[in-house]
């Protein structure tokens, strides 16, 4: 019966955890201050990205120029960057 009994209380506890986790991420996810959060890491991350795209752009023309003689007036990694 006290084996029973614990069973019941260790399945009621985890029943009523796992609600409280789904709650406080409802929650979390309706929170204004979260959302917000959220933003502003997808812009970070989106702004690094931009310039790590930026920077692989430079150094391509770079590579370029010192692999020719010749001024580049454009990039010529097409097939390697996404710069055009």
């Amino acid at each position: 019966m006290e084996k029973e009994n614990g069973k019941l209380r260790e399945r009621a506890r985890r029943d009523r955890n796992q609600r409280v986790q789904q709650l406080v991420a409802f929650l979390r996810r309706r929170d204004r201050r979260v959302q917000a959060h959220r933003q502003r890491l997808e812009q970070h991350n989106l702004r690094n990205a931009r310039k790590a795209q930026q920077q692989q752009h430079q150094q391509h023309l770079q590579h370029a120029r010192s692999v020719t003689t010749l001024p580049v007036t454009g990039c010529l990694c097409v097939s390697i960057c996404a710069c055009v």
